[in-house]
């Protein structure tokens, strides 16, 4: 995966949204987009994979989801969001 932005938005329910997008390498001319709906202790509450804004009902590999992770975990930091979340980003 070759990760191209990663922006956040705030839910009304006090959730953070990190939305990256990607490329697959076997695609590259296609931009996906990723959401990751998280709550503040870090938990990712849902990974969703969109393209075109269609959600593609995709299950993403653990090597993925992974990768995912570590984008955003490295992002967070330089962010307005750097001292949000209480502790690292993990998938329940």
């Amino acid at each position: 995966m070759i990760f191209d932005y990663c922006e956040f938005e705030k839910t009304e329910e006090g959730r953070l949204t990190v939305i990256t997008g990607c490329r697959f390498e076997d695609e590259p001319d296609e931009l996906y987009v990723i959401h990751l709906n998280t709550l503040q202790d870090g938990t990712v509450r849902k990974l969703t994979l969109y393209f075109n804004g269609h959600d593609c009902s995709y299950t993403f590999k653990a090597e993925e989801a992974e990768a995912v992770l570590a984008y955003a975990a490295e992002v967070i930091p330089s962010s307005a969001y750097a001292g949000w979340y209480e502790g690292e980003l993990r998938i329940v």
